[in-house]
């Protein structure tokens, strides 16, 4: 009987210290006044059977729009309660069929106004596995704030220039792309269709040496752009005769 109890003691450990651990996130963002803007909760690969989640934001600086991307809704039973008076959102689903997640739950969309919001898990947050057992979770709260047209990622002087991959790619409405700069230089970013037509012109002007970063919004204004591969481009002249002319691929996919 003692070996039996032992032996049980001995799983319950290893089932509690194995327990699913993983991080659930918000990113800080920044982006430009009245434009819409979506925030992923990231998590990475998970296998889950319950989720619970409650998430607070600014009303005076975020205007609720829409969960995208919800890979809850048509399984299972999912109900949410948005209040958008008081900038609480309330989201709950239980199915006994699992969800593969690949890298978040979903997406928040909002209408940013300006000025500086938190986005904060608050209250009660859970997600629970095969086993109805919850997960160990750290979260980590986001935020959004103003972006200038082109914004100082670091003070820091770059040896070369450099173009960075776009982050989030595929991307759907708005993707952020980096870049640096040697020396000051005369500055334009383009996007191209795969026709190789100019779609539209993200910045033209000057910009002192470092590390810099742009948003790119595919709903914003005129633009409403379809689906589809699209290509962005910077031209660089230093003040020093130097150039930089360099190429990249992105993803938008709606």
């Amino acid at each position: 009987m003692k070996k039996t109890i032992s032996f049980l003691s001995l799983l319950l450990f290893f089932t509690v210290a194995l327990k699913a651990q993983t991080t659930i996130s918000i990113p800080d963002t920044n982006v430009s006044a009245n434009t819409v803007v979506q925030l992923p909760v990231n998590s990475g690969p998970l296998e889950i059977y319950s989720l619970t989640m409650h998430i607070n934001y600014d009303t005076s600086v975020l205007q609720y729009q829409a969960i995208q991307n919800n890979p809850f809704e048509n399984v299972g039973v999912y109900t949410s309660n948005i209040d958008t008076t008081n900038g609480e959102i309330a989201v709950a689903w239980f199915s006994t069929t699992k969800v593969d997640i690949t890298d978040k739950l979903f997406d928040l969309q909002f209408l940013y106004l300006g000025g500086t919001s938190a986005v904060s898990f608050t209250g009660t947050n859970e997600l629970t596995d095969i086993n109805s057992a919850p997960f160990n979770i750290t979260f980590v709260d986001g935020s959004v704030s103003i972006l200038t047209d082109v914004e100082e990622v670091s003070s820091k002087i770059p040896n070369n220039y450099e173009l960075s991959q776009n982050y989030p790619n595929p991307f759907n409405p708005s993707t952020t792309i980096n870049f640096a700069l040697k020396v000051t230089s005369q500055v334009s970013i383009n996007i191209y269709n795969n026709l190789g037509q100019k779609v539209a012109n993200l910045f033209n002007g000057s910009y002192s040496a470092g590390f810099k970063s742009i948003q790119f919004d595919a709903s914003s204004g005129s633009r409403r752009m379809a689906s589809g591969i699209y290509f962005y481009r910077i031209t660089a002249i230093g003040i020093d005769g130097s150039k930089f002319l360099q190429t990249k691929k992105m993803i938008l996919m709606k």
